[in-house]
């Protein structure tokens, strides 16, 4: 009898944990209803200190290498409208005049043959002032590994305002003036957004947004900065970046994966970059850098480790190099419809990203956004 009782009780106990589990998931699952079920799912666990069991799920989900096979097709969403400017090598030295800046970059040669239509080609992808800002393009990047696709922007950040936005999340710790979404008197100016860094659990790296330091800023990280002018770049902190007091934003993601042009995840070894088991997890990862000229590059490339990611950015002629979030479809890349009204839609930039309108609505991690500085009311985002 008392076997039975015992048996009984630990069966309700059991059942109670499970039903408070599943309520607990459903619970935070509707509140982000803006972020996919995989996602949630993972971050819910994230939360209740299930690191290990979420990393081991993402390890033997995404240990296999990716195909050699090369892919027949490319993943922009939008089909290429011509550049209206001569092109420019993305390696031309940053001495270059703003003019020179606003040219389309030169395009990229394919690396399989036959390439695919387009591939390797810039279009213009978002403009300001009726003069091309952005300019996107795709490519199957590494001839050994053919199934890899890699989707990338570069952006002329010196006629745009740049800002971050924190997640409810990452880093949480309101209140903020930037928070969880774009604000809508910002939106008539918004031209683009895209995916900040890890979590901070995986990562030492610093945090200073809005003036207040979140985490401790730590010398030698790649590391995005904005200015309270709104201007933006990306540099190593205590290198060619200091906090100076001149930088409203200072955001953090591990130490860079190209410095000077050259792959340098070498000289950082321990260093955690998203990967499990002997560096074999495969995922979409994105990054960003600076060119040559001064411009910025955002890059989705996917499925790769970190190594396949560094030869991806140097192809695309990085200089100093940043990752930033990885797994599908945290990294996101969107350009908006209706520029300069308040009614907006998100346009993703590659068909393997998720939610356009996430940065709309109710991020639960933080993000960087673009705007057009001649219809952005003065001090609303800073």
């Amino acid at each position: 009898m008392l076997k039975r009782k015992l048996i009984t009780t630990a069966i309700g106990l059991i059942g109670l944990f499970a039903t408070l589990t599943i309520i607990s998931l459903a619970s935070y699952v509707l509140r982000h209803r803006d972020e996919s079920l995989q996602t949630n799912t993972a971050a819910w666990a994230r939360n209740h200190q299930l690191n290990f069991v979420v990393d081991r799920l993402e390890s033997s989900l995404h240990s296999g290498p990716p195909s050699a096979k090369p892919a027949d097709s490319l993943s922009l969403t939008t089909e290429p409208s011509l550049p209206t400017e001569p092109s420019l090598p993305i390696d031309t030295p940053s001495t270059t005049s703003p003019n020179t800046r606003q040219q389309t970059p030169a395009n990229i040669a394919p690396v399989i043959s036959p390439a695919l239509k387009d591939e390797g080609t810039w279009q213009v992808l978002a403009s300001v002032g009726g003069r091309p800002v952005m300019w996107s393009t795709s490519i199957r990047p590494l001839a050994s590994l053919g199934s890899v696709v890699a989707s990338a922007v570069v952006i002329d950040q010196t006629r745009l305002t740049a800002g971050l936005f924190k997640g409810t999340e990452i880093p949480g710790n309101g209140p903020w003036n930037n928070y969880k979404q774009v604000m809508p008197a910002a939106r008539p100016a918004l031209v683009a957004a895209f995916n900040g860094g890890f979590r901070f659990n995986h990562i030492k790296s610093g945090y200073l947004s809005e003036g207040r330091i979140v985490r401790p800023l730590i010398d030698g990280e790649a590391t995005f900065g904005i200015r309270a002018d709104g201007s933006s770049t990306i540099g190593i902190l205590g290198t060619d970046m200091f906090n100076d007091g001149t930088w409203t934003t200072l955001r953090q993601n591990l130490p860079p994966v190209i410095h000077d042009g050259e792959i340098s995840i070498a000289r950082y070894p321990g260093t955690y970059w998203g990967n499990e088991l002997h560096n074999v997890t495969y995922v979409m990862r994105s990054a960003i850098c600076t060119l040559g000229d001064g411009r910025l590059l955002y890059a989705a490339v996917g499925d790769v480790d970190i190594n396949a990611l560094a030869k991806v950015l140097l192809l695309f002629g990085c200089r100093t190099a940043m990752q930033l979030d990885i797994n599908k479809p945290l990294p996101q890349f969107v350009t908006f419809t209706r520029p300069g009204e308040s009614k907006r839609d998100g346009i993703l930039l590659d068909k393997r990203m998720g939610n356009p309108n996430r940065y709309l609505n109710n991020a639960t991690k933080d993000f960087f956004a673009f705007f057009d500085p001649a219809l952005l009311p003065a001090n609303l985002v800073k």
